[in-house]
């Protein structure tokens, strides 16, 4: 039987279509995050199945055309849920290089975006993006920042602030205004006339202002020791060349927005070298020491990594190096004058031990040229760890040796162990391992030189028990992965003795290597004690775990909604913040905090919220509760919440000074 082309054209794409609209919708998320974000193919997925056509029996009929509606509704679908259109202002079109454009999304909780969207910025008219893929975390969008890159211009930065209530699609709009470059040219050379080929030379902005004060652009000597840096801002500033091997050059330079201007010619000077060995006394050369030099002159640091002197130089205000196998080392290009050396780590050393009274002298010398040898004998003992079983050496141990209150921890350690001490000192020592019994002893450490072995002999440890717990939920949903949090009988503090993530088999979690005793337990379904997104509330018992074997418990959970709060000042930054979290019925529920800082790391409170925002890690039951939200200088807010089951309430509240 023939089919007609236009017919089975028109029966694929109405097929098509039916299957996305077959598409089930996504489950629980955050409810203000589901009101920003949902695309136009989730809103399609609730239309009704078009009928597909049916294909009569018989001749074949006239081919039939698709309807035309059809392509308009697809295209519909796929269109982007966010767009930012930029327009550049007072851009020379001639230029024949194009504009880079970057954008970045930030936060909401001061979180870092995980990715940026780059592309040429169209050089006559406007930019359209697709910044979708910005705004696809669970944590909402607070601003996005456009930036605008070109050699002719100033780096131009722009934020955007994104509105809470803004439902895609929707379409972002920012002018950004370029100015002119202004450029600076001079020459590097080294002492002597060559020229310093691959010398970085350094803008620094001069301002009394630390926020703004620092490098603001770099460039690189070329084989004739030029270099040609464009971006200046207009003002006074400070050129730095370096290389390594010389000591930097600096001097000064006026810089006007649009301009070219040329700076003196920077000399890099040879300096001084400084070089000498480390040594233990009684037992010779130490390698891989850690020794320090720096000028003993006061400067004024201007960042992360440079000083700026009294005599106008900037250098790094310390310079670290190594001793090789011989305990020797060398410092290259110290510049002319004072500097102190010392020796600031050694191998295998206690902490601590190189700032006793006892050794500190041994440890710091000042030099200043033209001497240029320095030696340091150190007055220490050694204290050789050697752990057995038996006449055996045992595998993978951890020792820990205590003087007063420093510590130090080895880990997998195999083998006598050498601890470097202070004479005479009283120590306590600690050795751990998976398959033997702690042991714990003491002992003093020998004399100027000496070497004194500490024998541990460990005894096979016997099994540990296990805790075997059976989650049953409510409405009989199935739970991969449980945590589980021991407190010990007594304990007060907010960590717990044993946390542990498992995931399970039938609901049935099984946690092993437990200690004896009487605990209280706190039962997460679905994630981690701290940082939890699962939405299921927690089950708290008392619980006896047993010298050896199983011990056993069944839990019952329900399922749950959560609460995320963050507490901001009057200018918009988060702050840290405390908050009582009470029921219905006004009763006071124990709660604890994890939020994620700048840098992505977790940050977890107690007593209070960190500076960001923050997810309160228990699970709640649905309902309303109210949050009494306090800060030091700051009046007190009361604020109600709803929490629905499967979803997370987002509480953002803002703090006004007494």
């Amino acid at each position: 039987m023939k089919i007609g082309r236009g017919l089975l054209v028109a029966s694929l794409a109405v097929a098509a279509l039916v299957a996305v609209v077959a598409t089930g919708p996504r489950g629980g998320r955050d409810t203000r995050e589901r009101a920003r974000h949902e695309s136009p193919i989730e809103e399609a997925q609730t239309a009704a199945p078009a009928e597909t056509p049916k294909v009569p029996s018989g001749p074949a009929p006239a081919p039939i055309a698709a309807p035309a509606e059809i392509a308009p509704s697809v295209a519909e679908t796929v269109r982007p849920a966010h767009v930012l259109v930029v327009r550049l202002v007072n851009f020379d079109a001639t230029l024949l290089e194009e504009p880079k454009l970057r954008v970045r999304a930030l936060l909401d909780g001061d979180v870092e975006p995980f990715d940026a969207v780059r592309a040429n910025a169209n050089r006559t008219g406007e930019t359209r993006l697709d910044v979708s893929s910005l705004f696809r975390g669970v944590t909402p969008v607070q601003r996005l920042d456009v930036s605008v890159d070109h050699p002719g211009y100033d780096l131009a930065v722009v934020g955007l602030n994104v509105p809470a209530a803004a439902e895609p699609p929707v379409e972002h709009r920012v002018d950004v205004t370029l100015r002119r470059a202004g450029i600076l040219t001079g020459k590097v050379l080294e002492e002597g006339g060559a020229a310093a080929a691959g010398a970085v030379v350094s803008l620094f902005r001069l301002s009394s202002d630390a926020a703004i004060a620092g490098v603001v652009v770099s460039a690189v000597a070329d084989a004739e020791g030029r270099y040609r840096i464009r971006r200046a801002e207009s003002g006074r500033f400070q050129i730095v060349a370096t290389k390594t091997g010389w000591c930097a050059a600096s001097d000064f330079a006026d810089v006007e927005v649009g301009a070219e201007h040329g700076a003196p010619t920077l000399v890099l000077t040879t300096g001084v070298a400084v070089e000498g060995h480390v040594r233990l006394a009684g037992k010779g050369a130490v390698a891989g020491a850690t020794v320090l030099a720096w000028r003993t002159d006061t400067g004024e640091r201007i960042d992360d990594e440079l000083v700026r002197f009294a005599d106008g130089t900037i250098d790094a205000p310390q310079r670290t190096v190594h001793t090789d196998h011989e305990g020797a080392f060398r410092f290259e290009s110290l510049p002319r004058g004072t500097v102190g050396v010392a020796v600031e780590d050694l191998p295998r050393i206690h902490r601590g031990a190189l700032a006793d009274a006892s050794v500190r002298d041994h440890v710091h010398r000042v030099v200043t040229a033209p001497a240029t040898k320095v030696d340091f004998d150190i007055p220490l003992s050694t204290l050789v760890v050697d752990v057995r079983s038996g006449d055996q050496p045992v595998p993978s141990v951890t020792v820990m040796v205590q003087c007063g209150d420093q510590a130090t921890t080895r880990d997998a350690v195999f083998g006598p162990m050498p601890i470097v001490l202070v004479p005479g000192a009283s120590y306590k020592l600690s050795v751990t391992s998976e398959e033997f019994a702690p042991y714990t002893g003491e002992g003093t450490a020998g004399g100027v030189g000496e070497e004194r072995v500490h024998r541990v002999d460990l005894e096979p440890r016997r099994p540990r028990p296990s805790l075997v717990v059976t989650v049953r939920a409510s409405d009989g949903a199935v739970i991969g992965k449980c945590s589980l949090g021991l407190w010990k009988q007594g304990s007060k503090g907010p960590m717990p003795t044993f946390e542990r993530e498992e995931r399970g088999v039938d609901n049935r979690f099984r946690f092993t290597g437990l200690e004896p005793g009487r605990y209280r337990m706190v039962v997460r379904p679905g994630a981690n004690l701290f940082g939890s997104e699962a939405y299921w509330s927690d089950a708290t018992s008392e619980i006896d775990i047993p010298d050896e074997g199983d011990a056993r418990a069944s839990v019952d959970v329900d399922p749950c909604g959560r609460i995320r709060i963050g507490v901001k000042r009057g200018d918009g930054h988060w702050i840290n913040a405390r908050c009582i979290v009470r029921d219905a019925a006004g009763e006071a529920i124990p709660v604890s905090f994890t939020g994620r800082d700048r840098k992505d790391g977790v940050a977890a409170g107690w007593d209070s919220m960190p500076a960001a925002l923050a997810m309160i890690d228990q699970a709640l039951r649905p309902g309303g509760y109210r949050l009494e939200v306090s800060a030091d200088g700051f009046a007190t807010q009361t604020v109600d919440a709803i929490v629905r089951t499967g979803e997370t309430t987002i509480v953002t509240v803002n703090l006004v000074a007494k």
